[in-house]
């Protein structure tokens, strides 16, 4: 089967993209190619469909109404399903494979739309295997016969519906069957993700199955044997990947044996009635429920999952939260069964984990800011251990941690993933990979457990990535205070020094070279003892009142930095999910501005494994001085002012997952086009950052997005851009990005909105200040009816209220600010404008913040109401200062 297709880069070369080596610059490319040609919405990449419909059936041609993920071959009238997948842009063949009990896959989507690129045709040769072979079989997994370049018709999902699925299979279309144990079937629900949620509950019943002989409801994740791009979250609810929502009594009723429900999303909506998001029945047995996430609607009543099944069940590697008046994880089971549930995190409900009945063994699970952690009614908790609760005497176990508190990523926006700087769960669990009740050996990342750093297994759903630092300066001299020696500790992972250390640019990811050894700088304690680890997260080499060497900047500009952490004397690898890493890079200044342009990309990331580039400014624990602007451009700290180049800062199309904080950014020189730049990269965040133009050519924006899931930009400042501040060119359907309290100030357009279904993609837009521009927000008016609200935005002039379903918009407005002449765009305590009209956004369902562009927390304590734009107002103090204190008659300013 011939899948060739041209790709072509921002550069304008074109190649067959069967010749692109890098997996990651092939989905960015189909991906470009899709949306810029092919009009395939809402697609991690125009040939992904493909691969997806690879794992499975086909049926006769008239059947390709149903949407069934399926090849169509036109020259005889038979469709196969393919049944495993290697990823090979290219040149296809296909061949089946033969198994103890035959595996069937069924695929879902919530499309009957064919997938297939181009106008293919394919050539089946039984038993021939290669990198470009596509495993292929019928309906009921047998060896198709070999045909020679047919033309595709159709490549399809099976079904729409996970629920279609289930009753479907049994139809004489497909197994005509529900005994899986005499046909010595393994049937597979492969689950995928096309444009919105899969939302008819589903009950399992009625098949009779085995051990061999079960049913597997699934995400699939292998690139490399499954599907083009992984359909399951990363440890993190993803409207982009499959999910299950159902206003049902239960989102998803298993009632008979041997089922795995492996990588869902699932969340009930009804918020009483029913078993629970998730219910296996009494008539089921030995059944598995992993890496997935379940939640419901806050103060639903309802339990999120509901065990009752009798036999050895196994629940593990699962996030369960936001069933505020209702259970967590329940077994009731009462005749004899056993649960056995491992490396769970549950968050805020009445009662994280209830053994209502039977014998529930809890190992290795979190239970936070819940009202009762672990509760007992007539079961036990026989054989828990090493758990952690926020309450006191409440998670069983020897070893177990109460009164404790769980350090996660972003709890307010629900990433239950652990923070690297956990000190709870990280490190503190038991090790279950040789386990005698179930064994394994990864998370809800799949990632492997223990984590590369360590030998301990965390505890909860996810192994905490290992946070490495590399800092950047203008140069990497010796900022070494006095001349001293140095103990290392490499238990503790400390470095004390004789001498104090108070360079004021020393910090996290400065590099400590000493007799015998060397290390990063991982944490402050104080100016004499620091963390610090190896170049990959290890312990560092132990010594005691070693010469100090030197303490450098690791590096002496981002882009180096950026280039460098790969090499083979730091992180060895550009992949960080394989390495489960964490990468920052903390800004210092040194002497000047870093005039190197930057360019991130061809790093491997994930939810838990993004790369951070900021400026340390905590004092306590990072670094001896901020290393932050506060709130207005400051020639003293960090700031990236290249002179030549396209961007900046350019977030590259392959690079998703990058943090972007606190840095200031400046286009000078001949740079050519915008301060920052992100194109078709995914979950990227700006944040906290000034950005401005001081270069004399023109054609230059602040913030410029062209295409990207997941958006953020928040708390920024961007003036003096003669194209725009915000260039907003989302061109396709994606959707997820939030646009919240920047401020944007003499430019050409404050924020521009363009692009094909651009405006569309916005999850929120809001609390945005547009004064002092030519034009304030410039909205094509094509894009106005897409039911997204902008809720609380100021102009100076009336375009605020041309913004999509405006709320609370506020136009033909003067903000006043500090110090407009000297670009001190704080704002002033006498503002009325922006000063408490803005909307809460604290627990916004898009994005969850409370905090400007200087950290300080909104709303200010004088008020309940968040101020507009990227500064959250001082409030003003008045104290009168006279020569009496006697009474006076006539009220002034500070009289009390």
């Amino acid at each position: 089967m011939v899948f060739q297709r041209s790709c072509t880069e921002k550069d304008g070369n074109t190649g067959d993209i069967k010749k692109h080596k890098n997996l990651s610059k092939n989905l960015k490319c189909l991906k470009k190619l899709k949306h810029e040609k092919m009009n395939l919405k809402s697609k991690p990449f125009a040939h992904e469909r493909l691969v997806k419909i690879t794992k499975y059936f086909s049926k006769n041609r008239d059947r390709d109404a149903h949407g069934r993920d399926a090849i169509n071959r036109v020259s005889t009238g038979v469709r196969f399903f393919l049944a495993a997948a290697f990823f090979a842009i290219g040149f296809f063949a296909f061949s089946s494979q033969a198994h103890a009990a035959t595996a069937i896959y069924y695929s879902i989507g919530q499309s009957a739309a064919d997938l297939k690129t181009g106008t293919p045709t394919v050539t089946i040769a039984s038993g021939k295997t290669s990198t470009s072979v596509w495993n292929l079989v019928t309906k009921t997994g047998a060896v198709p016969a070999d045909i020679t370049t047919s033309t595709v018709v159709s490549i399809k999902h099976e079904y729409t519906s996970l629920s279609a699925a289930v009753t479907g299979a049994v139809d004489a279309n497909h197994l005509n069957t529900t005994d899986l144990v005499t046909g010595n079937y393994q049937l597979n629900f492969p689950c995928y993700y096309d444009s919105a949620a899969d939302t008819t509950a589903v009950t399992v019943s009625g098949y009779t199955t085995g051990v061999s002989n079960y049913i597997k409801i699934y995400t699939p994740t292998s690139t490399t044997t499954e599907t083009n791009v992984s359909q399951r979250h990363q440890g993190k609810w993803d409207d982009g990947k499959y999910r299950l929502v159902a206003n049902a009594a239960n989102a998803l009723y298993v009632n008979i044996p041997y089922s795995k429900i492996q990588g869902l999303q699932i969340q009930k909506t009804l918020i009483t009635g029913g078993d629970g998001a998730i219910f296996f029945g009494a008539a089921g047995n030995n059944l598995e429920l992993g890496n997935s996430i379940v939640k419901s609607t806050v103060g639903n009543n309802a339990t999120l999952v509901n065990i009752a099944s009798s036999g050895i069940n196994k629940v593990y590697n699962n996030i369960l939260y936001d069933a505020s008046s209702g259970i967590g994880l329940r077994f009731n089971n009462s005749i004899g069964g056993i649960l056995y549930a491992n490396n769970n995190t549950i968050y805020n409900t009445t009662n994280g984990y209830w053994a209502n009945y039977g014998t529930f063994v809890v190992k290795n699970s979190i239970s936070q800011n819940n009202i009762d952690g672990f509760h007992v009614y007539s079961g036990n908790f026989t054989g828990s251990d090493y758990n952690i609760s926020d309450l006191a005497a409440d998670a069983p176990g020897a070893n177990s941690k109460n009164s404790t508190t769980v350090a996660f990523a972003d709890a307010a926006n629900k990433d239950f993933h652990l923070s690297p700087s956990d000190t709870s769960a990280k490190n503190s669990g038991s090790d279950l990979s040789a386990d005698s009740n179930f064994a394994f050996n990864t998370d809800i990342d799949g990632q492997t457990r223990p984590s590369s750093s360590s030998v301990i297994w965390d505890i909860g759903a996810d192994e905490a990535a290992t946070a490495i630092y590399y800092s950047v300066g203008q140069n990497t001299n010796s900022h070494e205070t006095g001349s001293g020696t140095v103990t290392v500790d490499a238990i503790a992972r400390t470095a004390t020094f004789s001498v104090a250390q108070t360079a004021t640019n020393m910090g996290v990811g400065d590099l400590i070279t000493y007799t015998g050894g060397a290390c990063y700088i991982l944490s402050k304690t104080s100016t004499t003892v620091w963390g610090c680890q190896s170049a990959t997260g290890g312990a560092p080499t132990a010594v005691t009142n070693a010469d100090v060497t030197s303490i450098a900047h690791a590096y002496s500009s981002l882009s180096a930095a950026e280039a460098g952490a790969v090499d083979a004397t730091h992180l060895n690898t550009t992949d960080l999910v394989a390495g489960n890493y964490q990468l920052n890079f903390p800004c210092y200044y040194d002497s000047g501005a870093d005039t190197t342009a930057v360019t991130v990309s061809g790093y491997t990331t994930g939810a838990s494994n993004f790369i951070k580039i900021y400026t340390p400014n905590n004092i306590l624990t990072e670094v001896n001085q901020s290393q932050r602007h506060s709130g207005k451009w400051d020639d003293g700290k960090y700031k990236l002012v290249p002179a030549t180049g396209t961007n900046a800062l350019y977030i590259n199309n392959d690079q998703d997952y990058t943090v972007i904080e606190g840095l200031q950014i400046s286009v000078a020189g001949t740079l050519s086009t915008n301060a920052f730049g992100n194109s078709y990269a995914d979950y990227v965040t700006l944040k906290n950052s000034i950005l401005k133009r001081e270069s004399s050519t023109t054609g230059h924006s602040g913030i410029a997005v062209r295409f990207g899931y997941n958006f953020k930009s928040f708390n920024n400042i961007i003036y003096n851009f003669d194209v725009a501040g915000l260039s907003i060119d989302q061109q396709g359907n994606y959707s997820n990005n939030v646009y919240y309290n920047n401020t944007m100030y003499g430019c050409g357009t404050g924020a521009y909105f363009g692009g094909t279904n651009m405006y569309k993609s916005l999850a929120g837009f809001g609390n945005n200040i547009a004064f002092g521009n030519v034009i304030d927000y410039n909205v094509v008016s094509a894009y106005l009816n897409d039911g997204k609200s902008s809720v609380n935005n100021i102009s100076s002039d009336a375009t605020a209220n041309n913004l999509t379903n405006p709320v609370n918009s506020k136009i033909n407005q003067t903000v006043s600010f500090v110090d407009v002449a000297n670009k001190d765009f704080h704002l002033s305590p006498s503002d009325t404008s922006a000063k408490n009209s803005g909307s809460d956004l604290s627990a916004d369902a898009n994005f969850a913040f409370n905090t400007d562009i200087d950290n300080q927390t909104r709303p200010s304590s004088s008020s309940t109401i968040w101020d507009i734009g990227a500064d959250e107002a001082a409030t003003a103090i008045y104290y009168s200062v006279g020569q009496s204190v006697a009474e006076k008659h006539q009220l002034q300013f500070g009289i009390l």
